[in-house]
């Protein structure tokens, strides 16, 4: 389905709309806000909303698809980063448990 619009609203009232993957609250503040952000095709139906808060962490993969040789090591905390709200690197707190055995050949997602 492809979207037309973007509905943002801020604690539960809107405050604007946009076509683009962007949107700046020009009158956000210091406090905690909850953001949500719903999609709208152009038959005017609209999908699942998506909430963020606007003081919680993130964390982003920074490869979808790795591919190692036999033997070859594997540190999963390479192909993440955390961020606080105000953008300070929390990478280093990040806890990640995988059971990617670089020994065995096969094929695996995670």
């Amino acid at each position: 389905m492809i979207y037309l619009v973007y509905e943002i609203l801020k604690d539960g009232k809107v405050i604007g709309f946009t076509s683009s993957n962007t949107y700046i609250d020009e009158n956000a503040t210091d406090d905690n806000a909850q953001y949500a952000v719903i999609p709208y095709a152009k038959d005017l139906t609209s999908a699942n909303k998506v909430e963020i808060n606007s003081k919680m962490p993130s964390i982003s993969i920074q490869q979808e698809k790795i591919t190692l040789k036999v033997g070859e090591k594997f540190d999963a905390k390479a192909y993440v980063k955390g961020l606080t709200y105000t953008g300070e690197d929390i990478t280093s707190n990040i806890k990640i448990e995988n059971n990617v055995n670089p020994n065995k050949k096969k094929e695996t997602t995670q």
